[in-house]
């Protein structure tokens, strides 16, 4: 497992608020989230959540940024706040219509089940 530091070196690297030029804030937003997404994977949820915010802060609308701070916060056994941005995941997910077409199908369907 990577040192957290070492982690968050590279997320400081790839910029939070400020962006380099050609790089859209919507890509700095993507790249932080693909940055807590690895870390989810790699088992450090407390870590993803260090990247996840910052890619909120950037775009509050990413909806799969949300569906990934859930999963952390449920990883972390904080089942109130992971409760909570799922809700604002499938917010966000049925604003877009972004839902795969059915109930229950398509990213965050299986979220339309649970109340």
């Amino acid at each position: 497992m990577r040192q957290a530091g070492e982690s968050r070196a590279r997320g400081r690297a790839a910029g939070c608020r400020t962006t380099q030029p050609g790089v859209t804030a919507g890509g700095a937003a993507d790249s932080w989230r693909d940055m807590g997404r690895d870390a989810l994977l790699a088992g450090d949820p407390a870590e993803a959540l260090w990247f996840l915010r910052h890619a909120v802060e950037i775009d509050r609308d990413d909806a799969v940024c949300w569906q990934l701070m859930g999963r952390c916060f449920e990883e972390i056994g904080e089942d109130k706040r992971a409760r909570k941005c799922y809700q604002i995941a499938l917010r966000q997910h049925t604003e877009s219509g972004d839902l795969g077409g059915r109930p229950g199908k398509g990213p965050l369907g299986h979220l339309m089940k649970l109340r």
